[in-house]
């Protein structure tokens, strides 16, 4: 559906409407993700004027598929690096994570879209995997960070 023609409701100029390609930083919230980064290509509709967006039908889910994929690429990613970083197999970094070694697995593979917060996680840990080997190991004492630890 073309919408170039097509007048915008929010600032009212005629012939507002044109296809941008949105592929960066997603600014929407998408199921628990407050935003993401869009890796692939994404053309919507956007008022040339003031920003406003226009849907077509078919575009939210073509927004979700964009989104879903970015998001499990990452994930994947941030896997590849935490496993080269630490030196750690797939199999420790799960055991480490308290994931099964079958969904870390389908997560490195794209098969399946991490929570948000597993996510944030994996993002945190491609960051500085010195937290993977020293603090998520599982003889680790936690004792020895002084923190409140109630009985």
């Amino acid at each position: 559906m073309d919408l170039s023609k097509k007048g915008c409701g929010e600032c009212g100029t005629k012939d507002a409407f044109s296809l941008k390609n949105v592929k960066g930083h997603w600014k929407h919230p998408w199921k628990d993700f407050p935003g993401v980064f869009l890796m692939v290509d994404l053309n919507l509709w956007e008022c040339k004027v003031c920003g406003a967006s226009a849907g077509t039908p078919g575009d939210a889910e073509r927004i979700d598929a964009a989104v879903e994929e970015s998001i499990r690429a990452q994930a994947s990613q941030f896997l590849d690096v935490i496993k080269s970083k630490s030196g750690l197999s797939f199999d420790e970094i799960g055991a480490r994570l308290g994931t099964a070694p079958s969904y870390l697995s389908s997560l490195r593979t794209m098969k399946k879209t991490p929570s948000f917060h597993l996510w944030n996680i994996l993002k945190l840990l491609a960051i500085d995997p010195k937290v993977m080997i020293e603090r998520l190991d599982p003889d680790y004492d936690i004792s020895a960070e002084n923190l409140l630890l109630r009985a």
